[in-house]
């Protein structure tokens, strides 16, 4: 890795990978394929290409080679991966590996609150978070929210703000969403004050977000220090000040923040000489470890070798990228369906349709293209298989699925009609 962020010193272009000199390429292949023998990433790879080879052995007398990861053009995202990577011990970027972190909080309702209000503010929250409620009753809970915002229940100002800002029951508008944030905030609430420097930074309004979240971060809210110590240490859209970083980093990490917990001891491990501190560094590792965390466990694990911090976890960064592409990277489509639907000999619309119930219950990205490759190699005579109207074989049977009376209609008239109406949006 450190050879070739040294190479991407001198590249020019673009740090990606069909831009780089051909020796450069080269590395980011070598890494990849290394990776490639690791067991975990060996075994991802060897059941990929065992249902791949099932897939082609429908349509194809003769086996099909197995590439290296490096040449599997599936795969190709994870060459990127790589080179990110590299750029970012190029630059010395300081990573939180902090992209599982749920921001949790607990909300402060009045004193001597009466039971029923504090049940009409729980239910009314719950209806605005639920998927299973319709917008007029999403639009009651907003109801009931304002209702208790006036008996004096700030909390009910923050779910207000939080409502119009992500559309619950009405269209986004962040204009009343600052509204709602400001009056839970001016009544105290450090989660709307962190929640409102959020909404600002997003609108590009540093310096009133920073006062936000400085507002939070005083009150004690761990997130709003965790955020903060980020700010400093990145320095991307204010000054960066480690010295304010770690305060605000300890600050979190001494009220449980794992996050901040290893952020902290990893700053304490791989900082400059005027904040190295060894054994704050194992101290604080520790601590985020014994909450699982699984990088600060890997840096205690590491602690005595004689290399630098991010550099070992530029290669645990790189097995979690790679993770989340063999999830994301659709596995070939197990042609059965396919094929049964294909010699059943139903009439145009619907076979099409149900092609489209198969494709739309596989949940992987690049279903549609799997299913189109199978049916053309398997079914070289046929028409109308192209990915595009797979897709629109998927699209169709979703428009219709849950009303079979309108998808009784749609059956009755041609296929051409019914992309029309698809494409025009006449369905809805």
């Amino acid at each position: 890795m450190l050879a070739l962020s040294q190479s991407l010193e001198i590249a020019k272009g673009k740090k990606v990978y069909g831009y780089l000199k051909k020796s450069t390429k080269a590395q980011v292949d070598d890494i990849v394929d290394e990776l490639a023998k690791i067991p975990t990433v060996a075994e991802c790879y060897a059941v990929w290409n065992k249902l791949r080879d099932e897939l082609e052995s429908y349509y194809k007398d003769t086996p099909r080679q197995h590439l290296p990861l490096s040449q599997q053009k599936e795969f190709r995202a994870i060459k990127n991966l790589v080179i990110q990577e590299a750029e970012n011990l190029r630059r010395n970027v300081f990573t939180f590996e902090d992209a599982d972190m749920v921001e949790e909080f607990t909300d402060v309702l009045p004193e001597n609150s009466d039971y029923e209000a504090v049940l009409d503010y729980y239910q009314a929250v719950e209806r605005l978070d639920a998927d299973d409620v319709t917008q007029a009753e999403k639009r009651e809970a907003l109801q009931t929210l304002e209702q208790l915002w006036d008996n004096g229940f700030a909390m009910a100002a923050h779910h207000l703000g939080r409502a119009w800002w992500k559309g619950l029951g009405v269209l986004p508008d962040d204009e009343e969403a600052e509204f709602w944030f400001r009056q839970s905030a001016k009544a105290g609430v450090d989660r709307s004050q962190y929640t409102l420097g959020t909404l600002l930074q997003e609108q590009g309004r540093m310096d009133e977000s920073m006062v936000c979240y400085k507002q939070a971060a005083d009150a004690g809210n761990q997130t709003a220090q965790y955020h903060l110590g980020k700010l400093y240490l990145q320095g991307n859209m204010i000054p960066k000040d480690i010295t304010k970083a770690e305060r605000c980093l300890a600050a979190a990490a001494e009220q449980g923040s794992q996050y901040a917990q290893y952020a902290l001891g990893k700053l304490y491990l791989a900082g400059n000489e005027s904040i190295q501190d060894k054994e704050q560094a194992i101290y604080w590792l520790a601590q985020s470890a014994a909450q699982g965390n699984q990088y600060a466990q890997f840096l205690l694990d590491h602690q005595n070798e004689n290399r630098s911090p991010s550099v070992l976890l530029s290669a645990t960064r790189l097995l979690y990228h790679m993770s989340r592409v063999f999830q994301e990277t659709p596995l070939p489509s197990n042609p059965a369906g396919h094929h049964t639907l294909m010699t059943a000999d139903l009439p145009q619309i619907e076979l099409y349709c149900e092609i489209g119930r198969l494709v739309s219950d596989r949940p992987e990205k690049g279903a549609a293209v799997a299913a189109a490759e199978y049916l053309c190699g398997a079914y070289p005579d046929a028409s109308g298989f192209s990915p595009r109207n797979l897709r629109r074989m998927r699209e169709f049977y979703r428009a219709y699925e849950s009303v079979p009376e309108v998808l009784a209609e749609a059956m009755a008239i041609g296929w051409t009609q019914n992309v029309v109406i698809l494409e025009t949006e006449l369905s809805t």
